[in-house]
């Protein structure tokens, strides 16, 4: 099938159309970013806890948190 000219010109107008609608229905939406530094702890101390061979490191409330791929 031949393309004439105007088709991907209609193509791109029609992105660029779609693009900005989205972008109006997005505008005044806040993204929620949580910083939480003390879960990055969590697993820096506990790497550090079992490259130095002591296990899951001293019994503590933070002992219990199941870890993701952690089966206990």
């Amino acid at each position: 099938m031949q393309r004439t000219g105007w088709q991907p010109a209609l193509f791109w107008a029609g992105m660029i159309a779609l693009i900005g609608f989205r972008l109006l229905l997005t505008s005044d939406v806040s993204t929620q970013i949580n910083y939480a530094p003390q879960d990055d702890s969590l697993y820096v101390t506990r790497a550090f806890h079992f490259l130095r061979g002591e296990g899951f490191g001293p019994y503590d409330p933070r002992i219990l948190v199941k870890y993701p791929g952690l089966t206990f």
